[in-house]
C-alpha cells in the first residue's frame, strides 16, 4: 500500500504539471448542436461504464429514456447555462447527489469576474415550496423585508419555480431537503441560470397580516455598488481559503460548564485530528455532560474524519460502513476524466475482488471500530439539516439510535442507507469543457437500514419558519437547549 501511494502521488504530480489551462470566453458563448450531442455521448458512455449505482433508483429503461430525451432536446445552439439544464435533467433519475453538473472552469471564472447583474433577492425555500425572503440586495428598499412570504416572481408561482430549479441540484434518493437547502444557499445564482437575468422583476408577496401585494424590483448591478465591488476585489482566493479554514470547526463551552457547542462545518483536511483530541480531552477535564454537536452546514469531506469523530461519540465498539464497492477495479476511458490515470491507478492498488464481480475498497471494511480513550460520556444533541451530506451523513447514520444521542433538526441531505463517493473525479466534456462529477464507489452504511431513498430522520424534528426567520432565531439550537434544561430540572 505504501508503494502504491507513492506511485499514485508521482502520477498526480505529472498530470498536474502537464495540464493545459482553458481559454477565456464570454458568458453568452453558444455551442452548435452537433458539438453538444458529442458531449452528451461522452457523458453517457462514461456513466454507463463507471458509475457504481446507475440503476440504484432508476431502471435501465428510465436511463435509456433520459439519454434519448437529452439528445432530442439539443436541436439548436445553446449556452452553458442552457446546456447545464439539459445535463442536469439527464442525470436526475440516478438520484445521486455526487453526480452533479458544473460549468467549465473558464466559464465559472467568467461568471465571477464579469457577470455584474443578478436577481436581487435571497430566498429560503421551505419543504412545501414556499418562499421566505432572507435578504434584499437593494438595502434601501423599504417594501420587501426579511421574513416576508413571496408567492410569485414575474407571474410564475413559487411552486413552479421550485419545480424548475430543483433539477439543477442532484440529490441522494428522494431527500429533497438537500436540493432545497442548496437552492436557498444561493438562490440568485440558480434563478439566473434557469430564468435568465431581467432588468426588472414583478414580485407577489404577503405582508405580516397576510394581505397580498405586488411590487417591482430592479435587477441588482454590482457595478453600481462600490462597497460590493471593493469587497470582491479584496477577497482573494488565498483569503477565502484562510477564512474557510477558520470556520471549519469551533468549540464553545458554557460559562457554567453545563453544556458545550461543537460546530463541525466540514470533514476536510483542515479538520486536524489533534483538534478532536484537544476538544474531547477538554470536555472530559471540565466534566461537561451535555454536548450540542452541530453538523447542519457540513457537506462532507474525508471519510477518515467522519470515522474519527464517530470514535469520540460511540461508547462501545461499533461497525462503521458495511461495504464500499465498485463494479470495476479501475476507471475506463480516462482521456475524458480529469487526472484519470491517477484514479485508475488508485483504484487498482486500493481495491480487491469480492463475490458477485464487485471490487471493495481496502481502506474501510466492516470490522469492529473502537471508541477513543477520551470518548464523550454524556448526552449528545446532534443538529442536522438538509445540507448535512456525504461523510456528515455517514456520521449521523452511524450514531442514530444510540441511547445517549438525540438528533434534532431536519432530515439529512445524504442517504441513510448509503450513497456514492470515495473517489469523485470530474468528467471533462471535450467540447464545452463542462464538468460532470463521477463517483466511483458505492457506500452502504448498513444493509439493515431501510433502502427507501430517505435521509437520516431526526428524533426531534425542528424547522425554520416565517416567525423564526423574521426574528433571526435559531429554532434547532433553541430546542436542543430546551431539552438540556428539562433534563437538569
Amino acid at each position: 500500500m505504501r508503494n502504491g501511494t507513492l506511485i499514485i502521488s508521482l502520477i498526480w504530480i505529472l498530470q498536474t504539471a502537464c495540464s493545459v489551462s482553458e481559454q477565456s470566453f464570454t458568458v453568452g458563448q453558444k455551442y452548435a448542436p452537433e458539438v453538444l450531442k458529442k458531449d452528451l455521448t461522452v457523458m453517457e458512455t462514461l456513466l454507463r461504464k463507471n458509475h457504481p449505482s446507475l440503476f440504484w433508483y432508476a431502471t435501465p429503461g428510465t436511463m435509456d429514456s433520459a439519454f434519448r430525451l437529452a439528445h432530442q432536446s439539443v436541436s439548436d445552439s445553446m449556452t452553458q447555462d442552457q446546456f447545464r439544464v439539459v445535463l442536469s435533467k439527464t442525470v436526475d433519475p440516478i438520484r445521486c447527489g455526487h453526480t452533479s453538473i458544473r460549468f467549465s472552469r473558464a466559464y465559472s471564472r467568467e461568471l465571477v469576474n464579469n457577470r455584474k447583474k443578478t436577481f436581487p433577492l435571497n430566498i429560503k425555500i421551505t419543504d412545501d415550496s414556499s418562499f421566505i425572503l432572507l435578504a434584499n440586495l437593494h438595502r434601501r428598499d423599504s417594501v420587501l423585508r426579511r421574513g416576508m412570504i413571496l408567492t410569485a416572481i414575474n407571474g410564475v408561482s413559487s411552486q413552479s419555480i421550485v419545480d424548475s430549479l430543483r433539477v439543477l441540484v442532484q440529490m441522494d434518493g428522494y431527500s429533497k431537503n438537500f436540493s432545497f437547502q442548496n437552492l436557498s444557499n444561493n438562490f440568485p445564482f440558480y434563478y439566473n441560470i434557469r430564468f435568465g437575468i431581467k432588468e426588472r422583476y414583478n414580485i407577489d408577496y404577503m405582508d405580516e397580516a397576510g394581505n397580498r401585494h405586488q411590487t417591482t424590483v430592479p435587477v441588482y448591478d454590482y457595478a453600481t455598488d462600490t462597497v460590493k465591488i471593493k469587497t470582491l476585489i479584496l477577497a482573494t482566493p488565498r483569503q477565502i481559503r484562510k477564512n474557510r479554514k477558520a470556520t471549519v470547526r469551533k468549540l464553545n463551552i458554557d460559562s457554567s460548564g453545563t453544556f458545550a457547542i461543537l460546530t463541525i462545518n466540514d470533514f476536510s483536511h483542515k479538520l486536524k485530528p489533534r483538534f478532536f483530541h484537544q476538544t474531547f480531552s477538554e470536555l472530559r477535564k471540565r466534566k461537561v455532560q451535555h454536548l450540542i454537536l452541530d453538523i447542519r452546514n457540513n457537506g462532507g469531506g474525508l471519510i477518515q474524519r467522519s470515522l474519527l469523530l464517530s470514535r469520540y461519540i460511540h461508547q462501545k465498539p461499533f461497525r462503521f460502513i458495511d461495504s464500499i464497492t465498485a463494479p470495476r477495479r479501475s476507471v475506463t476511458d480516462i482521456a475524458h476524466i480529469q487526472k484519470g490515470l491517477v484514479y485508475k491507478t488508485a483504484m487498482f492498488f486500493m481495491s480487491k475482488r469480492e463475490q458477485k464481480g464487485l471490487y471493495s475498497f481496502k481502506a474501510f471494511h466492516s470490522r469492529s471500530k473502537q471508541p477513543k480513550k477520551n470518548y464523550f460520556k454524556g448526552q449528545v444533541y446532534l443538529l442536522t439539516g438538509g445540507f448535512t451530506f456525504s461523510a456528515a451523513t455517514l456520521f449521523a447514520a452511524g450514531v442514530k439510535g444510540l441511547e445517549h444521542v438525540t438528533i434534532v433538526g431536519e432530515e439529512t441531505g445524504g442517504g441513510y442507507y448509503g450513497n456514492n463517493g470515495v473517489f469523485i473525479p470530474d468528467i471533462i466534456l471535450p467540447h464545452t469543457k463542462m464538468r460532470v462529477r463521477l463517483p466511483l464507489y458505492r457506500i452502504v452504511n448498513s444493509k439493515d437500514f431501510p433502502k427507501d431513498g430517505r435521509g437520516v430522520l431526526p428524533d426531534v424534528e425542528v424547522k425554520a419558519d416565517v416567525h423564526s426567520i423574521r426574528k433571526n432565531q435559531d429554532p434547532k439550537l433553541d430546542k436542543a437547549l430546551e431539552i438540556i434544561r428539562s433534563r437538569l430540572r
